[in-house]
């Protein structure tokens, strides 16, 4: 993941937290509040704390063959999060598609 944090140019003062295994990510989603949310997260993103935490098993094993299933896509859609200091969803996926196509763009508003 450390590639690919670097590649996407990452802040240095965030932490990073890798699930390795689905008892350590359900572990998170009750942590997050996210226990009873439907579907497949891959990744969950604290503003507040600087924390990012990565579920491992989805990065080595992705659950679809669809790009957002992708390591890059779910690195890509945190960093979203983190560059554009947003929860919103739609927001992140934007810069997390320019992140992916190369066009790093400054911090927006």
């Amino acid at each position: 993941m450390k590639p690919l944090i670097a590649q996407f140019h990452g802040p240095a003062d965030w932490t990073w937290i890798i699930a390795c295994d689905e008892a350590a990510w359900h572990r998170i989603e009750m942590h997050t509040g996210q226990a009873n949310v439907s579907g497949k997260i891959l990744g969950s993103t604290d503003l507040e704390n600087h924390v990012t935490y990565i579920r491992g098993f989805a990065v080595l094993h992705p659950f679809l063959d669809t790009a957002e299933a992708q390591p890059e896509h779910t690195i890509a859609h945190e960093l979203g999060h983190i560059l554009m200091n947003t929860s919103n969803e739609t927001k992140a996926e934007r810069k997390a598609r320019e992140l992916l196509s190369g066009q790093l763009v400054a911090k927006a508003e």
